[in-house]
């Protein structure tokens, strides 16, 4: 039962020290003509709940998860207000050990309202990577396999050189962990417990075709804050 005990708790710190909540996601719309192309960076902190599941049989709650995330940006529009993006960067447990992480996606204005444009925002980032722990001697080793997704939809509003843009969206974060302790092994799922989220930021031109953006996004179980910077050419 002690060894059983131990072994819960090594999966908790293995699992989780890779594993990100939320990574900054910047307006829904996109204001680059076809041919235009951008690139930046970005950063996000903050926390979040998950569950670690084997097999359906065990789940328990691990809490107050702090994670950070540090990406590079590149992006292009195939077509005028869209833009096609990837993203290059580590991932990881704040004061920890951080993995390579990778992304893309796609936004775009669907439509113009009174007020201002709609856009719909799809960016997906996975990371891969492996770490090990000592436990009473033995060495415990743990291979990480994870995906996260965001959809998100909403208006941009602008005035002058300065945008608000925000709405409501989806959040999912799939992976699995094979872990080796004692010459057994043994793999584990692990999800997020919170699908559904809004955010809201705040975009500023601080120079020719130089923006700054604030942004907060939450969930039931994921507060995060992010801030990114792009130049466009």
């Amino acid at each position: 039962m002690k060894l059983m005990r131990r072994i819960v708790v090594v999966i908790v710190l293995l699992s989780v020290n890779p594993v990100w909540a939320l990574t900054f996601m910047g307006p829904p719309t996109s204001d680059l003509k076809q041919k235009e192309w951008r690139s930046g960076f970005d950063y996000s902190t903050g926390e979040f709940d998950i569950d670690v599941s084997r097999s359906g049989a065990v789940t328990f709650r691990d809490r107050d998860i702090d994670i950070e995330a540090f990406f590079g940006l590149v992006g292009a529009a195939p077509f005028d207000n869209t833009e096609l993006f990837v993203r290059l960067g580590r991932a990881g447990l704040a004061g920890s050990g951080a993995e390579f992480a990778w992304g893309a996606g796609f936004k775009a204005k669907v439509f113009d309202s009174s007020l201002a444009p709609w856009g719909i925002l799809f960016q997906i980032t996975h990371i891969e990577g492996d770490d090990s722990y000592v436990d009473s001697g033995s060495l415990v080793t743990a291979d990480f396999d994870l995906y996260e997704m965001q959809i998100a939809v909403g208006p941009s509003y602008q005035q002058g050189n300065v945008c608000i843009y925000g709405g409501p969206f989806l959040h999912f974060v799939n992976g699995d962990v094979d872990l080796g302790f004692a010459g057994q092994k043994s793999s584990y799922d692990i999800e997020d417990e919170s699908v559904f989220g809004g955010y809201i930021g705040l975009s500023a031109e601080i120079a020719e075709n130089v923006s700054l953006a604030f942004e907060g996004q939450f969930t039931s179980d994921a507060s995060v804050f992010g801030v990114g910077a792009t130049v466009k050419f």
